[in-house]
């Protein structure tokens, strides 16, 4: 299998590859945050992280982050059924490593504050 992607010649294993350096790049990221836990992705398209060490929930800290940093994530409690209460959930934010090098490039430096 191979897919042309931005210009660049893809196989399975290079998009792995490119996801598995992905989410270790936004993961030492995200960790730097006082007040987050970022779970080990271990295959898939998402990094999870748990905010509830930073005094906020998910969405006051969507919100935070693409306001004060300029990086987008999705709070996980959308995917949970209105009205069921799982405290965690409401701690749980959502980030997407099957964006290309550049973006989680971008992502990393404005969580740094090296932008």
């Amino acid at each position: 299998y191979q897919r042309r992607v931005h210009g660049e010649n893809y196989t399975l294993g290079t998009i792995s590859d490119e996801m598995e350096g992905n989410a270790k790049l936004l993961s030492d990221a995200l960790g730097c945050l006082e007040g987050v836990k970022v779970y080990p992705a271990e295959g898939g398209y998402f990094l999870v992280c748990d905010v509830s060490g930073t005094g906020m929930d998910d969405l006051a800290f969507v919100k935070w982050l693409v306001e004060e940093k300029g990086v987008s994530s999705m709070p996980m409690r959308i995917f949970f059924t209105p009205g069921t209460t799982y405290g965690w959930s409401k701690s749980l934010v959502r980030f997407a490593i099957c964006k290309s090098r550049k973006t989680i490039m971008q992502a990393v430096e404005r969580i740094a504050g090296t932008e």
